[in-house]
């Protein structure tokens, strides 16, 4: 290993984020698109596999394929924000953008598979009739700490 990988290393929480880039790709060549698994108004998320080269093992994530031409104008701009700001966070509390890229009219995001689906689904899902007060505590406080 070199001395700066070495270094970048030095503590799990790196080691942890290096991982994490290393998932990462703006190349359309490096994902193969599955079956949908949610839509949207203006926009279908499919399962997917991440795979870089032939040699690497694929990664399962997942694609939000947006449709710019029925994306209403005014949250065109809240999409922009949105995606920069996933693209920025490298906190496992938070749902990061992995890559992104457009193909026509269309905008491609990968992210992580959220294999139980999001808060919201699981909140619906599981607590149908209401969580208790520990459970929001729970939910609060991770999704504060991914914000830090």
């Amino acid at each position: 290993r070199s001395a700066a990988l070495q270094a970048s290393i030095s503590s799990p929480k790196s080691l942890c984020i290096l991982l994490v880039l290393m998932l990462c790709s703006d190349r359309a060549s490096d994902y193969t698109i599955g079956s949908p698994i949610g839509y949207g108004a203006s926009s279908i998320v499919y399962a997917a596999t991440f795979q870089s080269t032939p040699q690497d093992a694929p990664t399962p994530c997942a694609l939000k394929v947006v449709d710019l031409d029925r994306l209403p104008p005014h949250a065109l701009h809240l999409l922009m924000q949105e995606t920069q700001l996933m693209s920025l966070s490298k906190h496992p509390n938070v749902l990061c953008v992995r890559g992104t890229w457009m193909d026509g009219h269309k905008l491609y995001i990968a992210l992580r598979l959220m294999t139980a689906g999001s808060a919201a689904d699981v909140m619906r899902y599981a607590w149908p009739g209401g969580m208790e007060e520990e459970v929001v505590k729970c939910i609060l406080k991770q999704a504060l700490e991914g914000l830090k």
